[in-house]
């Protein structure tokens, strides 16, 4: 009989002990809904939030770019230990802050959300446009690369008396695109300057450095070679003169078609005016 009590005892006791344990593991917080991502303009409003089982307090937490620390309530935040963060007028300097929400229960451990980050929509300017330098009536373009979301480009030209918008037709195209192309450029553009302005969908803008168009003018022959009459063994030279030239190469056309001539023979200074 006394055989018997301390059995029922035993079994009981472990009965109890594994019946709080199940209890006690019942009671821990466990995460059922995760906070997302968030994508707003400057100056709205933005809201994370958790679902938690068995939850009895929350601790909103921020990660501005020094590892998480605990949020309290205070502009722009609200709500920081409940299931639901507020942030009242979002900055653009917020632009990548990282958030995550801390929930204990009646029993440990605590639960820990996955990370959500916020992102301010203001475009950036990512990739500089260059200066552009091209003979007369050659083609140019300028690129520019960009983040946001619904980006629309807008690309401007100073031509002295300030910017305004190009619209593409003529030589141009591009005008609304991350490329601007000029076809045939003149050689009055030199000098010339151009920019790039981007809108997203929110109301803030931005706007590229400044680059300018540089262009290298063709040669021209101011001075014309004149025909020559000699005798046979004499000495005769042709002669000519041009504006913008880098280089010369006579040619020679002994009836079959003119083809370049050599420094050799009777022939010197070949590629000189």
């Amino acid at each position: 009989m006394s055989y018997m009590y301390h059995y029922t005892k035993r079994v009981f006791l472990l009965l109890f002990t594994v019946l709080g344990f199940q209890q006690a593991m019942a009671q821990s917080p466990a995460i059922t809904s995760q906070p997302s991502n968030q994508l707003v303009c400057p100056g709205v409003n933005a809201t994370f939030t958790v679902t938690a089982n068995n939850a009895t307090t929350y601790q909103w937490q921020v990660d501005n770019g020094s590892g998480f620390t605990a949020l309290s309530n205070g502009a722009p935040y609200s709500g920081v230990t409940t299931a639901n963060l507020s942030i009242t007028g979002v900055t653009a300097g917020m632009n990548g802050y990282i958030y995550r929400c801390v929930v204990s229960g009646i029993t440990p451990p605590n639960a820990v959300s996955n990370s959500a980050t916020l992102n301010v929509d203001i475009p950036a300017v990512t990739g500089q446009p260059i200066n552009a330098s091209v003979c007369t009536g050659a083609n140019a373009s300028f690129s520019i690369a960009a983040t946001g979301s619904n980006l629309v480009y807008q690309w401007q030209e100073n031509q002295g008396a300030g910017f305004v918008n190009i619209v593409n037709g003529g030589m141009y195209s591009g005008a609304n695109t991350a490329t601007l192309s000029l076809t045939g450029v003149t050689a009055g553009m030199a000098g010339y300057t151009y920019r790039c302005n981007i809108t997203g969908s929110c109301s803030s803008s931005a706007t590229s450095n400044i680059v300018s168009l540089s262009i290298t003018p063709s040669p021209t022959v101011t001075a014309q070679p004149v025909a020559s009459t000699i005798c046979e063994n004499g000495t005769t030279t042709f002669s000519i003169t041009a504006s913008n030239a880098t280089s010369y190469q006579w040619y020679q056309n002994s009836g079959s078609g003119f083809v370049p001539v050599n420094n050799a023979g009777v022939i010197s200074g070949a590629t000189t005016p």
